[in-house]
């Protein structure tokens, strides 16, 4: 069924991070979003082509619908007539629309915003000016407090929701982590403790297939099960009694689950 979710987030704060997030490994779930069209196009801000990025937003929105596509609008979506105009989309096509808030303070959006690894750069005047328009009153009182030292944290790593809890944008590393710690059995809230990310964060990961956290932690603890195995197969055929038992344990193990007995 058909559903939009719109994403109103601040720059810099995990807008697309969390979008993919939700679409990995779901072939139903698509994400639109005009800064990919602009790319697409060439130069990424020319503003005489965004008429055209707008009318080619809008289509592949509602052609998406009108597939019965779940639909991530990945943009700042702060716009009451743009938001609107988006609410509009999906009564054409009857679908429920969902909002996701996402929020990062000025400091953090500008520290952001100038990682290199971006493929844009909005840059710290832009950006404030987004938040003089849409959080003068975050802006005024963030400003007047002094800067604290900036922390060495990965960008669009940890974001916080409009409810003020913490999420999970896990980075390349984090997944190699996950999977380097599983194979360690290290359990998920020891995994959660060493990468400084919520345990509930990390459970939640852990429990959706389509996170690729799911996979990595899976593959570690699949990867250490077949090392474990090999070596009490080996000792079984070395003669060792208690590996013995152990082979002939997982083989009755094995059959009952081919044969659909619980254990």
């Amino acid at each position: 069924m058909a559903r939009l979710i719109i994403i109103q987030g601040t720059p810099c704060s995990g807008k697309t991070t969390w979008a993919r997030s939700q679409v990995a490994g779901k072939t139903n779930h698509v994400i639109v979003s005009p800064d990919e069209i602009r790319h697409a196009l060439g130069d990424y801000w020319i503003p005489k082509r965004e008429p055209l990025v707008a009318r080619a937003e809008d289509f592949l929105l509602d052609l998406a619908l009108r597939m019965d596509y779940v639909v991530f609008s990945d943009a700042t979506n702060f716009d009451e007539k743009r938001v609107a105009h988006l609410r509009e989309l999906a009564e054409r096509h009857d679908a429920p629309v969902e909002v996701k808030k996402l929020y990062v303070p000025f400091r953090e959006a500008v520290r952001r915003d100038a990682n290199q690894d971006r493929r844009h750069h909005l840059g710290e005047e832009a950006i404030r000016q987004f938040y003089e328009r849409y959080f003068p009153k975050q802006l005024a009182e963030e400003l007047a407090t002094p800067a604290a030292p900036a922390a060495p944290v990965q960008s669009a790593r940890l974001v916080t929701d409009a409810e003020g809890e913490t999420l999970w944008m896990p980075t390349a590393d984090d997944i190699d982590n996950v999977k380097a710690l599983s194979l360690l059995h290290y359990k998920p809230s020891d995994i959660a403790l060493v990468l400084e990310v919520p345990d509930t964060e990390m459970r939640r990961h852990i429990a959706t297939p389509e996170s690729p956290v799911y996979r990595a932690y899976h593959q570690g603890r699949l990867e250490s099960e077949q090392t474990l195995r090999a070596r009490v197969n080996a000792m079984a055929q070395a003669g060792e009694e208690w590996a013995v038992r152990q082979v002939e344990k997982w083989d009755r193990d094995r059959l009952k689950e081919e044969l659909g007995f619980k254990h």
